[in-house]
């Protein structure tokens, strides 16, 4: 079972000859109440709101819990009992408990001088002390307010007079008994000082203690909003940074596909490139090119002609006037051509009859 709190209002508040306060009082009602997760036993809750259905507040055993039940000068720090209602109780409710629309009605008499002095300077709000079973769990109440939770199987202990209730002015001892307006005041009149607090726009009447603790949670809330804010801030830079690398691979890409040759400029490439095979192989037949760059090739050639010693500490463009100018004196001298070609084990030279000459002489034994 869970212990809880609740407001009530009182009315039609009277005197008795013997100066006992008597009053009709509603201190229970259906529907949903909002609870800070502390008083439920949820620190991890701020807020939880509680639905109390109407079976639960006016079944038989609930009704009957609130007949006897004793009040208190504020709510004792432990549960009333017979071993401690002597020091605790300053009247009681009587057995009259009956169901007032969505409310429960109670008959309440203060027997006390002091808690009846209490109420007639101004401590007139009501709060009830009872428990009840708690189901936690998400749900819609029939007038369609949300609840996370649910009470059931409600048994009343006390009904405490406190300065301010959860529910505010209207769960109060009525104040036209005294002809003096409803305030925060102890005996002889004396205000207790309330600050007013601003919160989110609502102007809220507190304690100093109240106000320190609702400046505290303000702040807490400031903080958390400035450390969203500079998360934020941070997740729009790394976008930004993201987006402009995003941009520039894009940029990229894009002078990429215009690098890409067209099928006329490879097979123009391709043209160049069996050219300057030819040329290498004319220059030396046995040459290893497979590979090589262009500009490898051309060493190569180069190098198979020269020699090492003209071609070692050659730049690239003199080894491409060295190739040029092998391929224009092979042009020039056709001997010298003719001479690199037998160097290379072929022969261009046209026949003109001597090589024939030179087999017949050569197989004349095979017709003896």
């Amino acid at each position: 079972m869970t212990k809880f709190v609740d407001q009530a209002v009182i009315f039609g508040a009277r005197v008795t000859s013997e100066g006992y306060l008597v009053a009709d009082c509603h201190v229970a009602r259906a529907g949903v109440q909002r609870y800070s997760g502390r008083e439920l036993g949820l620190p991890e809750a701020a807020i939880v709101d509680v639905y109390r259905p109407v079976e639960s507040v006016f079944s038989p055993d609930s009704l009957q819990s609130f007949s006897h039940i004793p009040v208190t000068l504020d709510h004792p720090s432990e549960p009333v009992s017979s071993d401690n209602w002597k020091e605790l109780a300053v009247g009681e409710v009587s057995s009259d408990v009956l169901r007032d629309g969505e409310r429960l009605k109670i008959p309440l008499v203060l027997k006390d001088a002091r808690a009846i002095d209490f109420v007639a300077s101004g401590k007139r709000q009501l709060s009830v002390g009872y428990s009840a079973e708690l189901d936690i769990g998400d749900g819609v109440a029939p007038d369609g307010t949300p609840y996370q939770a649910i009470q059931r199987h409600i048994r009343a202990n006390h009904v405490a007079i406190v300065d301010r209730a959860r529910a505010g002015d209207e769960f109060r001892i009525g104040d036209s008994l005294w002809g003096v307006p409803l305030g925060n005041s102890e005996p002889g009149g004396r205000q207790v000082n309330l600050k007013s607090v601003l919160v989110d726009g609502i102007t809220i009447q507190t304690t100093d203690q109240g106000a320190e603790a609702l400046s505290r949670l303000q702040g807490e809330l400031r903080d958390q909003a400035t450390e969203l804010a500079s998360s934020l801030e941070s997740h729009r830079t790394a976008i930004l940074a993201k987006d402009s690398e995003i941009g520039e691979l894009k940029a990229k890409l894009a002078d990429a596909e215009k690098r890409v040759p067209s099928s006329l400029e490879l097979d123009a490439l391709a043209r160049a490139r069996a050219d300057l095979i030819a040329q290498a192989r004319g220059l030396s037949a046995n040459l290893q090119i497979d590979g090589l760059s262009d500009s490898e090739i051309k060493r190569a050639a180069v190098l198979s002609l020269y020699g090492d010693e003209l071609v070692r500490d050659s730049s690239e463009a003199e080894i491409s006037g060295m190739f040029k100018a092998a391929l224009g004196n092979r042009k020039g001298d056709p001997v010298r051509g003719a001479f690199s070609d037998l160097r290379a084990g072929q022969s261009s030279r046209e026949d003109n009859g001597q090589g024939a000459y030179e087999a017949r002489l050569r197989d004349a034994w095979k017709a003896a």
